[in-house]
């Protein structure tokens, strides 16, 4: 298990292909992940985005449910007094 995901880069940072001389970069020896991505480094990358929307959307229900949306009402009000604040400058 842990060679193979060495292989497509999880745990190095993506930089398994800079390491390896084995693995080609062009041509039919080339290798393919299952998301059907020759960089190893893909996953990774599409990885930090499931992390950042997982974060974004857990606050939302844990603001919902024990604060009855307080947080995001005020984030919301402050956000739209400082772009009537900006567009009011210009």
């Amino acid at each position: 298990m842990a060679a193979s995901c060495v292989a497509i880069g999880l745990f190095d940072g993506g930089r398994a292909d800079q390491k390896a001389a084995k693995i080609p970069v062009e041509g039919p020896q080339q290798r393919w992940n299952r998301y059907g991505c020759n960089r190893p480094y893909a996953l990774v990358s599409v990885m930090r985005y499931v992390i950042v929307i997982t974060t974004v959307t857990f606050f939302l229900i844990w603001d919902g449910i024990y604060n009855q949306g307080r947080y995001l009402d005020r984030t919301v009000r402050e956000v739209t007094r400082i772009v009537h604040y900006v567009t009011s400058m210009v």
